[in-house]
């Protein structure tokens, strides 16, 4: 008896021994195999780590299945330690999409013995991060064992840098999963905290990939400081000090976390390890290895947030050519990095040498296929050698895109493979397609099959809605499925939960285009009451590389008129959805007005149900002033809410204190701050302090001479976001101007984001800044092709709005943006609408905005715009009419503007339709009251008006002033020649003062309609003249008709007047003045109202 027992022993420690020492899945099933009659409980359990350990090797196998089948039978007889295993093989197996073999049963019922357990306090310290990990992975949430971790954490003495690392990437997957719990945020702020003691303990490869798991956190995308913790920092600090001694892998990791981290942190690490990776290259390219080298080849083309230069990344390439040739490198070795070169430009060295590889993959074949590498030869090689055999279901999408283009003898038998699987297994099918690379026409034809295939099997109920819904939504590829999706969901919508649908996204954690977003954004507004707001938000927003996905799409209209939906129906949601929502955007550098609309319309909301109370969270109160949203009388209110910090007290009272009467309270407290400030400036010259009197403003002439003096010694002091901020928060013409002459300064770090901020203010409050354009049209030179969609019509706007006629960028934004205009259908009434303020009226831009303009589809809006810019240009009456014929009730209007268009059309067209559609419009008393102003005279006439009559009158000019012809007021009326003489002002001229603008040529225009002859003035050319001499030389090559001798005229008897209000300085004019000329409380709404002079 005692020699059986002792022989059972020796088996089982042997059959132990054996499978912790099997070097591969093939060896364990060998084992298997051999030892099937003594496998027990323990062996089955430790099988099934070592099938985790080595899950990346293992291919379908009957022995994976009959092993792990096992766990069926034993899940309720698993200890705390076989459940961490357990646990662990379950996580790697279904990171690599491996068949479990368990039920849902065994999960759940494995997922209970892990909650009884932590409910019992049966796991140390270790392996609940481990357990934490996996189940995070897994999708599962066991709060009992995160607010142990959570509460145990900061005095386990089991703490070591591999667990902080851990914790962190945790918290990163639940990031990922939108599923961040109170207790993780608390893990997160814990580790964080850790970190400032046991730093020291984490030797340099640690440190790196805490960098880089720190930085995959995105702690600048989380609520409520939205920034990196200091801690960041000092990592990145110490990594800096031991450059030169970094790994390889270390250096990996590090380009990684850049990838992630936000804009503005600081690249001099990532600079210092290009320049030793160049360096390297240069003197000694044998001291990186082959592995490194594809690595780093593939992190700097993929790098997004910072840019490395197209010189280094060439050189890697290069070194990596080098060894393919050299047969050092095997290319089948360097998939990703080939999946990163075909969305990379064309690199000639590269094809090159992938045409020379002798034992071409797939990738490599794609490579060679999307740079035009015909493949024919390698086509009717595949089909030779699987003619007997069944072609690969992932193969044959492959061939079948090279076949049709290289060899369509061949495309039918591919397209035959595609088909019988589509129709015998849709979803599969579907998800193959998706994830093929190789984005051509037949490819999405294939593809339109599968998803349409998978539609009809969910209602035939052969798949459950639920089931698939995250497939159908990202599969989405042109309008036909998208309309398939939506009858679909038509007809089942009132059986499916949003919530859930949510859920499965976030689950899939899927990339999203344009289509997919669309269609996603349909099945929600069937229900907006029960759009889950915060995930959504998350979902669309907490990553970066999905937000840049959102950014790139044409969406972002869309899903900022859902989210208003979706707070209009739950008017209990608190704010903090949109603050994250607005403030990610800001941190990713983007501007949009559409998240500006969307701040507006939810605070409106909250107003009118609140009309009496102010906004509760602060971080929405900043949102609304960073918009230029908040009002005077708003802003006063706000002011009662005590929750608010200093600064925050200082811009509302600036706010306030714009209104033309300000309440005594708002008085009494902006003297105060303006008092205390001056009192401190006296003592020390403090940017602080200089930023609230500027954030202030309401300043006597006196206090802006002596801001503007502190700023030119505070200014070679301070940071860039320091002077950003200053420019940002500024309101008054004085300062702007002075903060302007320092630009050119600052301008190399503030990045396109904030050039274009910087440079549209400056615009609206019309500082003719030439560095800020000129910095302006470089840095859009230089991103030409990488700036978003939104960012490029946001530069044809300021460069509009500055007047500056820029052929040459209006023509080559154009052209780009007509290869693909469906992604500016949003934008097209700011496209015409620039090109109406400029007078781009030339053939060449008529034709480019026809070619993008989709008539068909455009709103009220855009027509009437559209038709105005076509009256301005000289179209065809038909055509015209044709915009007419879609316009029905129009109801935008800039009132002067479409007055004067109106009667030019009434003039040229009277019996048009097109001329009738205006009539909408004269019961409307602002539209009737410019309508007067083109027909009378103005009571008090300008200085321009004013000095020209005195030349006329000095040089015997028979004239009549404001002449009414056919109803409209003529300025100055030659008889003698049958001419008009049009001034042209600053608000007729572009910047350069040569050319008239779009509003000089509509006057122009209308008065052609009136006078025999149009003689334009350049009043800003007629007034810089040197002398009097010249100027009358000027009116003599005009053509104007003088009548007395030039040698006798008295030139004394000439005046200058400069007695009205608009020759004052900005400092001296009204405050209501200053609202209307400046913008000063909404410099973002309707600047297409006329500047009148």
């Amino acid at each position: 008896m005692n020699r059986v027992i002792t022989f059972g022993f020796a088996t089982y420690e042997s059959l132990v021994q054996k499978l912790n020492s099997v070097e591969n899945a093939s060896s364990l099933f060998r084992l298997y195999e051999e030892n099937k009659e003594s496998f027990k409980h323990e062996h089955v359990v430790l099988s099934l780590r070592v099938l985790g350990r080595f899950s990346r090797q293992i291919q379908s196998d009957n022995n994976i299945s009959e092993i792990t089948s096992k766990l069926n039978d034993m899940v309720g007889q698993l200890s705390e330690y076989d459940v961490v295993d357990v646990l662990f093989w379950l996580r790697k197996f279904r990171s690599n999409r491996i068949p479990t073999n368990i039920t849902n049963q065994t999960q759940n019922q494995l997922f209970q013995r892990v909650q009884q357990m932590t409910d019992n306090q049966m796991f140390s310290f270790r392996n609940m991060c481990n357990i934490y990990f996996d189940l995070s992975t897994l999708n599962h949430y066991n709060e009992t064992l995160v607010k142990s971790i959570s509460e145990q954490m900061l005095k386990s003495k089991q703490l070591s840098p591999f667990l902080i690392t851990q914790l962190l990437s945790t918290v990163t997957i639940k990031i990922n999963h939108c599923n961040l719990s109170k207790y993780d945020q608390v893990i997160l702020t814990n580790s964080i905290k850790l970190l400032d003691d046991l730093l020291d303990s984490f030797d340099i490869e640690q440190k790196s990939l805490l960098f880089k798991v720190c930085a995959e956190v995105q702690f600048q995308n989380l609520p409520p400081k939205f920034y990196l913790p200091i801690q960041v920092k000092k990592i990145k600090d110490q990594l800096l000090e031991k450059a030169v001694q970094l790994p390889e892998e270390s250096v990996i990791n590090i380009f990684r976390a850049y990838d992630y981290l936000p804009r503005q942190f600081e690249v001099d690490l990532l600079r210092e390890l290009k320049d030793k990776i160049l360096t390297t290259l240069e003197l000694n390219p044998s001291n990186l290895s082959n592995r490194f080298l594809i690595q780093i080849a593939e992190r700097m083309i993929k790098m997004t947030n910072q840019r490395i230069p197209q010189d280094a990344i060439k050189k890697v390439l290069i070194e990596v050519c080098s060894r393919i040739s050299n047969k050092t490198i095997d290319a089948s070795s360097m998939s990703s990095l080939i999946m990163a070169l075909m969305e990379y430009k064309k690199v000639d060295e590269v094809l090159k040498t992938l045409q020379n590889v002798e034992d071409k993959n797939i990738k490599v074949l794609n490579y060679l296929f999307i740079n035009g590498i015909n493949l024919k030869e390698h086509v009717d090689k595949f089909m030779q050698n699987y003619e007997s055999k069944k072609i690969p279901f992932n193969l044959a999408v492959y061939y079948t895109v090279y076949a049709n283009r290289d060899a369509k003898e061949h495309l039918l038998t591919l397209i035959t493979v595609i088909r019988e699987q589509i129709e015998n297994y849709p979803l599969q099918a579907l998800k193959t397609l998706k994830d093929n690379e190789l984005n051509f026409e037949i490819k999405y034809q294939l593809q339109e099959e599968a998803y349409m295939k998978l539609v009809e099997c969910v209602q035939t109920q052969k798949f459950d809605f639920l089931r698939v819904c995250s497939e159908l939504i990202n599969c989405c590829c042109n309008a036909k499925c998208r309309e398939a999706l939506i009858n679909l969901y038509d007809e089942i919508f009132y059986l499916v939960n949003i919530r859930q649908i949510m859920q499965r996204l976030v689950q899939e954690g899927d990339s999203f285009d344009s289509e997919s977003l669309s269609v996603l954004i349909y099945i929600f507004q069937k229900d907006p009451k029960s759009i889950p707001i915060q995930k959504f938000v998350d979902y669309l927003t907490l990553n970066s590389h999905k937000l840049r996905e959102l950014i790139k799409s044409d969406q972002i209209q869309n899903v900022t008129k859902l989210l208003v939906s979706a707070y209009y129906t739950q008017p209990e949601q608190k704010q903090y959805s949109i603050v994250n929502f607005a403030n990610r955007f800001e941190i990713a550098g983007y501007h949009s007005k559409f998240v500006t609309a969307a701040i507006r319309k939810i605070s409106e909301q909250f107003k009118r149900n609140n009309p009496y109370s102010p906004f509760p969270d602060p971080m929405f109160v900043y949102l609304l002033i960073d918009h230029n949203i908040l009002n005077p009388e708003e802003a006063a209110i706000q002011l009662n809410n005590e929750n608010f910090h200093h600064q925050m007290k200082v811009q509302l009272c600036g706010i306030a204190l714009s209104a033309e009467r300000a309440p005594q309270n708002v008085q009494e407290l902006g003297d105060k701050i303006k008092e205390d400030c001056f009192k401190a400036l006296e003592k020390e010259v403090k940017y602080q302090t200089v930023l609230e009197l500027i954030t202030l403003g309401n300043l006597s002439p006196q206090e802006l001479l002596s801001i503007c003096t502190t700023l030119q010694t505070l200014l070679p002091y301070l940071s860039t976001k320091q002077y950003f901020d200053l420019i940002m928060f500024a309101k008054d013409h004085f300062i702007l101007r002075e903060l302007s002459l320092y630009f050119g300064e600052f301008s190399r770090k503030l990045g396109i984001n904030r050039i274009i901020r910087v440079a549209d203010k400056f615009a609206r409050f019309q500082i003719y800044s030439r560095s800020a354009f000129n910095v302006l049209l470089e840095t859009y030179g230089y991103s030409f092709y990488s700036v978003y969609n939104e960012q490029r019509i946001q530069i044809l706007e300021i460069f509009s709005l500055a007047k500056i006629k820029q052929a040459d960028l209006f023509k080559r934004t154009l052209e780009l943006i007509k290869q693909r205009p469906s992604a500016y259908k949003n934008f097209y009434f700011e496209i015409i609408d620039s090109a109406n303020i400029l007078g781009f009226v030339e053939s060449e831009f008529v034709d480019l905005i026809n070619s993008i303009i989709d008539k068909t589809q455009l709103s009220r809006v855009t027509a009437l715009k559209l038709m105005q810019y076509y009256v301005l240009a000289d179209q065809p009456i038909e055509e015209i009419e044709k915009i007419a014929e879609n316009i029905v009730e129009p109801k935008y209007r800039d009132s002067f503007k479409s007055a004067m268009v109106y009667e030019l059309m009434l003039r040229k067209y009277p019996n048009s339709p097109a001329t009738r559609l205006n009539e909408n419009f004269l019961s409307d008393e602002i539209f009737s009251k410019a309508r007067f102003q083109i027909a009378y005279a103005n009571q008090i006439p300008s200085f321009q008006f004013q000095y020209c009559v005195q030349f006329l009158n000095l040089l015997g000019i028979q004239f009549e002033s404001n002449k009414r012809i056919d109803g409209i007021n003529v300025q100055l009326y030659l008889p003698s020649i049958e001419s008009s003489l049009f001034i042209a002002s600053q608000s007729s001229l572009c910047f350069d003062y040569q050319e008239l603008n779009g509003f000089g040529l509509l006057q122009v225009k209308l008065m052609q309609t009136l006078t025999k002859q149009v003689i334009v003035l350049n009043f800003k050319q007629f007034i810089l003249f040197q002398s009097d001499e010249e100027r009358i030389t000027y009116l003599k090559d005009l053509g104007l008709p003088i009548t007395v001798d030039l040698a006798t005229v008295d030139y004394s008897t000439l005046e200058l007047h400069c007695n009205i209000e608009q020759d004052r300085l900005p400092h001296q004019l009204s405050k209501q003045h200053q609202r209307r000329q400046f913008g000063v409380q909404n410099y973002l709404q309707d600047f297409q109202q006329l500047d009148k002079e």
